[in-house]
């Protein structure tokens, strides 16, 4: 079964490559359209530890997902070089951040 709180969404290359350089709040995910309002999506926090990456957000409830830290940039690096962008853009080539508060900084 589907997780419900990654519905209506996808994933915003540009800030997920710069989620596995260093620690931040991030655009992950956004709306299909680019609007990440559109479908309720806000800036994940990503931490990152010596061994691990931790996402926290509030998507149906507040989300944590942690990540071996060298599994996620092989990961990245390999999605990176099987991307042919020339050939095959991304749905999303560029979004709309949600507006930020200060909750949200």
């Amino acid at each position: 079964m589907a997780n419900e709180s990654f519905e209506d969404g996808t994933v915003y290359w540009p800030e997920l490559k710069a989620s596995s350089i260093e620690s931040g709040r991030y655009l992950i995910f956004t709306c299909a359209c680019g609007v990440a309002e559109d479908a309720g999506w806000e800036l994940v926090k990503v931490t990152h530890t010596i061994s691990e990456v931790i996402w926290e957000f509030d998507r149906n409830g507040d989300q944590k997902f942690t990540f071996d830290k060298s599994n996620y940039l092989v990961q990245i690096e390999a999605c990176e070089n099987s991307m042919n962008l020339s050939e095959y853009p991304l749905a999303v080539e560029q979004a709309i951040f949600p507006e930020l508060n200060d909750e949200n900084t």
